[in-house]
């Protein structure tokens, strides 16, 4: 038993770095791009940050709510029950995911550099793909 909870402890903490890295790929993908040819793929920045330089830090965040989990008379009950009466937050939601894509843009409009951050968000389209 201690053997299989390891095993399923590794595949997990894997398959969250596959996804930072395959996301941060994606960011690596549009070095050097022009910035409207981002923003056509990915939408507009959640906040941009102008720079004395010229040039700006665009960042794309995404959040996602926890839901509930459960059997559906569980849940009915959390939404019904006074606080003190309901199951513990924990067990009653999934937790809360973030994701940010932060991404610098040079004064000419070209992306230089970016970083990825969280995981189990859906994926941005990389360059080319769009």
């Amino acid at each position: 038993m201690p053997r299989l909870f390891v095993a399923i402890l590794a595949l997990v903490v894997l398959t969250a770095c596959t996804t930072r890295a395959a996301n941060q790929n994606i960011v690596t993908s549009w070095y050097g791009a022009d910035y409207v040819e981002l923003v056509e793929a990915w939408g507009l920045p959640t906040s941009i940050e102008e720079r004395d330089d010229g040039s700006r830090l665009a960042v794309w965040s995404e959040y996602h709510a926890p839901e509930p989990i459960g059997p559906p008379a569980f849940i009915i009950l959390d939404n019904i029950l006074p606080e003190n009466l309901r199951r513990p937050r924990h067990a009653r939601e999934t937790p809360e995911k973030t994701c940010e894509a932060r991404l610098f843009i040079t004064p000419d409009g070209r992306v230089e550099f970016g970083i990825w951050s969280g995981d189990g968000c859906p994926p941005r389209p990389a360059r080319g793909t769009s």
